[in-house]
């Protein structure tokens, strides 16, 4: 039986799988936009950082660690890495059977952190022909949930927000995901504050295409001020981003309005 989280899981693994597929078969090109109801115009040809295969980056070794406790699914395997300041990320990792390279994703968690919710989309997204990783990019610890069960994290840097001082964070996440998977090209897929953080960084030059979905982008949210001195207005930060990138909202959101995904895309067009 499909439900209908199943089915909009579905829907957005295609959208992930076409993103993917335009920025690599184009050489990094193609227009940003957002999923809207009105017509819209094609983006001007702006000057793309070419997505190609990269050799991993000289990185410290990642780890193989056991299994997290809660998770059941066997077919992930999982690694920390180092993060700074003591620090450690933990990653999951399914790869494709056969020779390689395959491309990757990275699936960069909201505000909830790392939870068992991501697997079953990691899941899809590999069996369309995908590496794929899941990590956190901060430290969460259990919560005995049997509906959103977090993955414990506990080792990884502080929670930080969409902020300047958390992207070396994010930084380190994407670093594990190359050493992880390999020589191999890698697209980021943020969540909430996750594609928050994934669009910070993609302002300030960095290649990797990137899926944002339901995004934090402008600083605020309705749920509440989290944290101190306010998080980063990433569309007032854009003339720097060069990676393709596909932004998804749904307009019922109540924590973050479809209006800030609207606002960066507009950004986006008017460069």
């Amino acid at each position: 039986m499909t439900t209908p989280a199943t089915a909009t899981r579905r829907r957005l693994v295609l959208l992930c799988a076409t993103v993917a597929a335009a920025g690599y078969a184009c050489g990094g090109g193609g227009g940003h936009g957002a999923a809207s109801p009105q017509p819209t115009t094609t983006a001007p040809a702006t000057t793309q950082a070419p997505a190609t295969t990269q050799p991993a980056p000289s990185v410290p070794d990642i780890s193989e660690v056991p299994r997290p406790a809660n998770v059941r699914d066997e077919s992930f395997q999982w690694f920390s890495h180092p993060s700074g300041g003591g620090t450690e990320e933990l990653i999951g990792v399914k790869r494709q059977a056969g020779p390689g390279p395959h491309p990757a994703a990275l699936l960069v968690p909201a505000s909830g952190g790392l939870n068992t919710d991501y697997l079953p989309f990691a899941e899809e997204l590999s069996a369309r022909g995908f590496d794929v990783v899941v990590g956190c990019w901060f430290n969460t610890v259990d919560v005995p949930d049997p509906d959103h069960v977090n993955i414990p994290c506990n080792g990884a840097p502080a929670f930080k927000g969409v902020v300047d001082a958390a992207v070396p964070d994010l930084d380190a996440l994407v670093e594990a995901a190359h050493h992880a998977v390999g020589a191999t090209p890698l697209f980021l897929v943020g969540f909430s504050r996750g594609a928050g953080i994934t669009a910070l960084r993609a302002s300030g030059g960095a290649p990797e295409p990137v899926v944002l979905v339901s995004g934090q982008y402008e600083g605020w949210n309705g749920l509440g001020s989290t944290v101190p001195g306010g998080e980063v207005d990433v569309i007032q930060r854009i003339a720097g981003w060069r990676a393709p990138a596909l932004i998804l909202h749904g307009t019922a959101d109540g924590a973050v309005p479809d209006s800030q995904a609207r606002h960066l895309e507009a950004a986006l067009r008017a460069r």
